[in-house]
Order: structure tokens, then sequence, then C-alpha cells
């Protein structure tokens, strides 16, 4: 049975998320803990894969003894398979989308998926997919960090950035909107606005040449006062769905452009833009700020009510509660 002293293990720590979790659960008495894994081995780096099995060897025998596992990310499922105690194994999109499908790590990904206790899609729209594989798939929306949503509670108003910037957050990738972000953020150029995203994607030399100033990665304190400098930011173009990026934007009230499927995320003030009308939407933000100021505010109140940390605890704890009766 579950309870206030019930020892959950978080395994992996995609987007942070495992990070967050736990960090709100400690904080809140829960005896959860949070064990990084390596990263994941491509099919040609040996080092890589001596790294895994090692660290897998290491969690077999280090003698801890957790009452339930959670495994973020499908391909490391098999963590779940060296304790005798069940596991939740929590899907983040790649490894739905693309991993399943790739010889050999794939086929570990279905074995991990048919002996979870319970599969868990991180975002709304790889619920579909992932009932194809369990019927009791469920989503749990990601929580807000607990710091971004404290510092959110703390503000009075929504930031008044005043810069001109537009900031692209998301990564230059084809799951966030691919060559069509680099087609937009090149017509803002054109248009003499300064756009700034980060040097990270399959796409991101592509947008390096269109004109974008290219920031390093960054923590996560850096991001956001990045998305707070920024009187619009872009967000992803390709699911309907909010990334994390997404939530922090809201979360700190700036206007966010990107395709939010109301289908999907059920309750949003609005429906997001569609890609072919990204241009003229970021443009009218930048010529009315009143209208920007009033519509972040009430982006903000919805996700600080429906992402708040202590909800994503209580969710999880539900479904905890149904695996150990």
């Amino acid at each position: 049975m579950y309870s206030n002293d019930t020892k959950v293990l978080h395994l992996g720590d995609v987007a942070s998320t495992g990070t967050n979790l736990v960090h709100t659960a400690r904080a809140n008495g829960r005896s959860w803990a949070l064990r990084n894994l390596p990263a994941a081995p491509s099919l040609t780096s040996l080092s890589a894969w001596a790294r895994r099995g090692t660290d897998a060897l290491r969690y077999l025998s280090d003698g801890t003894k957790p009452e339930v596992q959670h495994i973020h990310y499908g391909p490391n499922g098999y963590y779940g398979w060296l304790k005798n105690a069940p596991y939740v194994l929590h899907l983040h999109g790649t490894d739905l989308r693309q991993d399943l499908h790739r010889p050999l790590i794939g086929h570990v990904e279905r074995a991990a998926v048919k002996h979870s206790a319970q599969l868990v899609v991180a975002t709304p729209d790889l619920l579909e997919a992932a009932q194809e594989l369990d019927s009791s798939a469920t989503y749990v929306p990601n929580p807000l960090p607990p710091e971004t949503y404290r510092r959110s509670m703390r503000a009075q108003e929504s930031p008044k950035a005043r810069t001109g910037r537009v900031f692209f957050s998301a990564r230059w990738d084809d799951s966030k909107g691919g060559e069509s972000l680099v087609d937009l953020a090149g017509d803002l150029v054109a248009d003499g606005i300064e756009v700034v995203g980060v040097d990270w994607g399959t796409h991101a030399k592509s947008a390096k040449e269109a004109g974008v100033k290219m920031l390093p990665k960054m923590t996560s304190e850096d991001f956001e006062g990045t998305l707070k400098s920024a009187d619009v930011v872009i967000g992803q173009f390709s699911f309907g769905s909010l990334g994390m990026s997404d939530l922090q934007c809201l979360a700190l009230g700036r206007p966010l452009v990107g395709w939010i499927d109301p289908a999907l995320e059920v309750g949003v003030p609005g429906p997001g833009t569609p890609i072919a009308n990204a241009r003229e939407h970021v443009e009218d933000l930048l010529n009315h700020p009143e209208h920007a100021e009033s519509s972040s505010l009430e982006w903000r109140d919805w996700v600080l009510a429906e992402r708040s940390p202590q909800r994503g605890l209580h969710e999880l704890e539900e479904i905890y509660k149904t695996i150990l009766t």
C-alpha cells in the first residue's frame, strides 16, 4: 500500500522532469529519490554501451530497495527488470515516435512496455500511440519546475520586456517544426526584427545562416532570464501540445506563438497559431503590447492552476496507489 513513506525511485531525468517531481515530493515529506543514468548509447559507441552496462550492474547490486521504480524514457525500461519492484514507464516523445521503431532498441522498449506496471506519457499527443501498445496507458501532464512556479506566483504582474526581441525557445528539430521554424525565423529577420535562438537541434546551422543570433545551451535559470527578455517567444509547431519550455514561457508571462491544439490541451484560454499565420501573429503582438500583456496574464493564470508541481505530485501518487494495491 502506498503511503508518504513509500520509497519511490525515479531513474533518468528527461527535461529535468525527474528532478522537478522528486524535488516537489521531498519538499512535501515523501520518500522519493532520483538516480541519474548515463547518456543513452548509440549503436556505434562501444564506450557508451560499456558505461550503460557498468551502471546497470551497479544498480543491480547496490543494495537499494525501492518499492516503486519510475523510469523516464522508454529504452531505459530494462532498468526496471533489475529490482524486485514494480515500475512505471514514462514516455517523453522521441522514445515513442522514433526509438520504438528502431532495431534492437525498439525490441527492448516494447519488452519494457509489456512488463511495466503502468505506462505514462508526458504530453497528450502521445497518448493514442501509447494506448496502441497498452490500452491502460495514461497521460500525466508535466508540472512546472518548482522554482519557476514559485517565481511566477511571487510576481505581481507580467514582466515588461519591451526589447523588440523574438526568442525561439524550441530545438531546431523536425519534432518542433523543422525547416518551417527556420523559414519563419528568416522572414522575421528580413522584417528587421531581432531574432534569438539556442544553438541546438539538427537545423541550428540553417537558422544561424538565416540570421538568428545563436546562444549556447544554458542553465535553467539563464534560460528563464532569456525568456523574460523577449517580447515574443516562439514555441513548437508540430504536435499541438505544450513542451516544458512552452510552459515556462507562459508561467513567466511572456506571449507565446506556437501550435496548441485545444482538443489536446483541454481548457486552454485559446487556440494556438498555425505556422502559416505565425509571422503575422508575431508582428501583431509586437505592435500591440497592451493586447499581448492581457493575453499573457490569462495564459499565466491557466498554466499556474493546471500545471502546478503539487498537482503533478498528486496525479503520480494516485498511480502508485493503484499499482501497490
